[in-house]
């Protein structure tokens, strides 16, 4: 049975087999920090010991305080895809967690959907 269906050039998948599919999870906020893993996907059960031995080998670091509106983001964003280790998918997954964050925070998106 095939459950991918054309709609207007895109595919659509049932929610059964998208929560079947693996995405890359290069991204992790905690309160204070945002984490950005190299090696791709972190652990969700991460003890809060692993973030403290987290090192530059693993990955890159920076206070959340320094992307946390959209003018910070967009810079960040710049400054990242000029590092030799950025890929696209870490950018998607950065944008993700600083906009369900800022939802969170201030009740609306980081970015203006209406442009």
């Amino acid at each position: 049975m095939e459950t991918q269906t054309q709609n207007k050039g895109f595919k659509t998948y049932n929610i059964n087999e998208l929560l079947k599919m693996e995405f890359h999870k290069y991204v992790f906020l905690d309160k204070k920090y945002v984490y950005i893993y190299f090696k791709g996907k972190y652990e969700k059960k991460l003890s809060k010991n692993h973030l403290k031995t987290f090192t530059e080998c693993d990955g890159y670091a920076f206070d959340y305080k320094r992307i946390n509106d959209p003018k910070k983001l967009i810079n960040w964003i710049y400054h990242l895809v000029g590092k030799n280790w950025c890929n696209n998918d870490m950018i998607n997954d950065l944008i993700l967690e600083i906009q369900d964050r800022y939802r969170k925070e201030n009740d609306q998106d980081i970015m203006n959907w209406d442009c």
